[in-house]
């Protein structure tokens, strides 16, 4: 919907925009099956003892640092979409600037420090500023383009 609301502005950052984020959205929903393989594991955890907790243990960790590692290039996804797409919101004034300069700002952030930690896994940065930047960004452009129209 977005990708046809700002075609007319600039048809390259629309089609990297639409790309990365459907991209994003399909690491998301092949990776969920992982979420109920675990939840599985967790109940099989809990009523068994010895080796067998010790294999379904592994095998929890093995989920988790896939799941990890899939979550991580859809963020690097997520990233250069909203890169793209803020770039759009900047250059041609769609909504205040800010807006678009705090998704620049998230992209860049959460960007940098997902390629980080692919590289240095026990690597301790900015995640969390970036995330909660993110955060703040879709919450923001959300609002604003559901209820500015009304105002």
């Amino acid at each position: 919907m977005l990708f046809i609301a700002f075609n007319p502005y600039n048809l390259i950052l629309g089609i990297v925009w639409t790309i990365f984020r459907i991209g994003e959205g399909l690491i998301q929903f092949y990776n969920e099956p992982n979420y109920w393989k675990l939840i599985n594991i967790a109940r099989r955890y809990s009523s068994t003892s010895g080796a067998e907790k010790t294999s379904l243990s592994d095998l929890a960790r093995t989920i988790f640092k896939t799941k990890d590692t899939r979550f991580k290039f859809a963020m690097i996804c997520w990233s250069i979409g909203t890169l793209a797409f803020s770039i759009v919101l900047v250059t041609y004034e769609v909504v205040p600037q800010i807006i678009g300069w705090l998704g620049i700002v998230a992209s860049i952030l959460v960007g940098f420090s997902t390629g980080v930690k692919l590289v240095k896994l026990n690597f301790k940065d900015f995640t969390a500023i970036g995330g909660l930047t993110a955060i703040l960004f879709e919450v923001i452009i959300g609002g604003w383009l559901l209820f500015y129209p009304l105002v």
